[in-house]
């Protein structure tokens, strides 16, 4: 099983701020997490691994972002 990461973490492992992140996943250009109550969201590392190797690749941020959420309600 993947561990969670919270927003933080994810902040810390992107280097970028609070504000961008949220800005990028509200334009879709990051997954958008799990919501853990009203105020908590966690990200499965296993995800975030899988766009960053595929971000890196060359590959469009959006484009990821779509294939990784399509892939947890297929």
């Amino acid at each position: 099983m993947s561990k969670c990461l919270t927003k933080n973490d994810v902040q810390k492992i992107l280097n970028i701020s609070k504000t961008t992140l949220e800005r990028w996943i509200k334009k879709g250009c990051f997954i958008p997490g799990t919501q853990f109550g009203e105020n908590s969201v966690r990200f499965r590392e296993s995800e975030v691994s899988e766009y960053l190797d595929r971000v890196f690749a060359g590959e469009e941020r959006t484009t990821v972002t779509t294939d990784i959420k399509n892939k947890r309600c297929a």
